[in-house]
């Protein structure tokens, strides 16, 4: 993933800094109709290419601004953006819209695929634990990184509808 840095080539009107995807790309089809769902794909290659691209790039884009290597950084954001996904799949079917701020169940009206729906909601949630087991064990070698891996468990809580959340099953 790149990062434009100015508003010169093939799509000048996108923002600074927008990620570029491969092949130069700055769109992701973020439709189910767009992926031929249901299924042609896979709904954690729709949550990957959803929310997960997005993180990558953010985790890349730091480590490159830091002078780091910065494809060591890319599993790592595209597994805590699937788990971001799967946590708001969670929270879509089990949450109060009061709590969360937004309508609940809009992902079956809309016939979007949803980990909770797919799996239930102990299947997904096992599933975000996963994700999450698999975004610490891919942090690099770095200074910081018990820091780094404890703070993404404490964040992880924060994802879930308070009456899922129990402790993460994931050692740091």
């Amino acid at each position: 993933y790149g990062l434009h840095r100015s508003r010169q080539g093939p799509c000048p009107d996108a923002p600074v800094g927008m990620p570029s995807l491969p092949g130069g790309s700055r769109t992701l089809p973020l439709r189910p109709a767009h992926f031929g769902w249901p299924g042609t794909v896979r709904r954690s290659d729709y949550q990957r290419a959803k929310t997960g691209a997005l993180f990558a790039a953010a985790t890349v884009a730091g480590a490159a601004a830091t002078g780091a290597e910065s494809s060591n950084w890319q599993a790592l954001g595209e597994y805590i953006g699937e788990a971001y996904q799967v946590a708001d799949d969670i929270r879509d079917v089990a949450a109060d819209p009061e709590v969360i701020g937004k309508q609940v169940g809009r992902d079956q009206l809309l016939g979007r695929p949803n980990a909770a729906l797919e799996l239930g909601l102990a299947g997904a949630t096992a599933h975000l634990e996963g994700l999450m087991a698999r975004a610490l064990d891919s942090i690099p070698a770095c200074p910081g990184a018990g820091e780094l891996r404890a703070h993404i468990l404490s964040e992880a809580g924060r994802l879930l509808p308070a009456q899922l959340v129990r402790p993460m099953r994931v050692v740091a």
